[in-house]
């Protein structure tokens, strides 16, 4: 996130060439997919852990959860068009970015457990279980491929492109012309492929063989299809009847890459992205204006490649310090509550 958004601002346009940034945005391009992956993953991992009996409860908490995002996306959106200018133009501050895309991917999940019936008969034992997970696993894949088959169609008659209030209620779930920058479908799919790798494990670990074989051909995938894959997660629309295919491949390649890695890194490395992960929510709306805010203008677009990278390690340090103040507040306050 840090390096999609960081380098794509400060880097001077004349220094957007070559090489070193085209590593960057190949880097910048695993952020969206292995965000909706990774949250299709918790919640896929959460459904096999709760008691059956509790299921319907967990779809109607996964639909606040994804309400909750949806509204905070939207206070985000004024709380920059305020600091920066537009609230006069409700485009800018009713758009749909990628925490609505998330909270709305919540909801269409939501709806999927409830379609596959996943609680009917689970205290019948183990083998009603397995029946169950198995029914929640094949109607998410069948809307998996769905869209994917439908998407060209879907993107060039472009029906939902309404405009006026039903334009901005679509946003979050559809892609509306000048209001969503980022959209439930399609990407939701991401979503879908990270339930369905959880219920396959059952939650199992997987086998470091399994991860070896998805950190290698993760990018055979993306570089097979690195064109479409580019355009696509950078913004812009389908263009061709198979570049929805070729975006889904790129961008699991690209988010199975992401997953494989932590899994065969050690532990102890990771706690410093571990604790930039509990408060990525925060962490993202802090670090927008640095970078295309108000707060970032003194550097927009003026840097080269290396001051860029200076200017992001500094802002992942001021990241991680913020995080650690964070967790140290909330630690004391839930201490505080549980005290006599």
């Amino acid at each position: 996130m840090f390096v999609a958004h960081g380098y794509d601002a400060w880097v001077a346009p004349a220094n957007k060439i070559g090489l070193g940034y085209r590593v960057t945005r190949e880097i910048a391009a695993a952020a969206i997919p292995s965000f909706f992956l990774l949250a299709g993953l918790s919640i896929g991992l959460r459904w096999l852990r709760v008691p059956p009996g509790e299921h319907p409860a967990m779809r109607g908490a996964l639909a606040l959860r994804g309400l909750r995002l949806i509204a905070a996306g939207y206070a985000l959106s004024l709380a920059y068009a305020a600091l920066d200018g537009g609230l006069e133009r409700p485009e800018i501050w009713l758009r749909s970015d990628v925490l609505h895309a998330i909270g709305a991917s919540m909801l269409v999940l939501a709806a999927l457990l409830f379609a596959a019936r996943s609680d009917a008969g689970l205290q019948a034992g183990r083998l009603q279980a397995l029946k169950a997970t198995n029914r929640v696993h094949g109607v998410v894949a069948v809307v998996a491929v769905l869209i994917v088959a439908l998407w060209p169609v879907l993107a060039r008659s472009s029906w939902w492109q309404a405009h006026g209030s039903l334009g901005y209620a679509l946003a979050p779930f559809l892609p509306v012309d000048g209001i969503t920058r980022f959209a439930a479908v399609p990407l939701v799919v991401f979503c879908i492929a990270g339930v369905t790798h959880a219920l396959y494990h059952h939650g199992a670990n997987v086998p470091r063989s399994v991860s070896a074989f998805l950190l290698v051909t993760g990018p055979a995938c993306v570089w097979v299809v690195a064109p479409e894959t580019r355009v696509w997660l950078h913004g812009a629309a389908p263009t061709e009847d198979n570049a929805m295919r070729y975006t889904v491949v790129g961008g699991l390649g690209r988010g199975l890459f992401m997953l494989s890695l932590v899994r065969l890194l050690p532990a102890p490395s990771l706690a410093p992205f571990t604790l930039l992960g509990r408060h990525s929510l925060l962490l993202y709306a802090v670090h927008i204006p640095f970078c295309y805010g108000r707060f970032g203008k003194p550097l927009r677009a003026r840097l080269d490649l290396a001051q860029a990278s200076l200017a992001l390690a500094v802002l992942t340090g001021a990241a991680l310090l913020l995080a650690a103040c964070f967790e140290a507040y909330s630690a004391r306050r839930a201490g505080q509550r549980s005290g006599p």
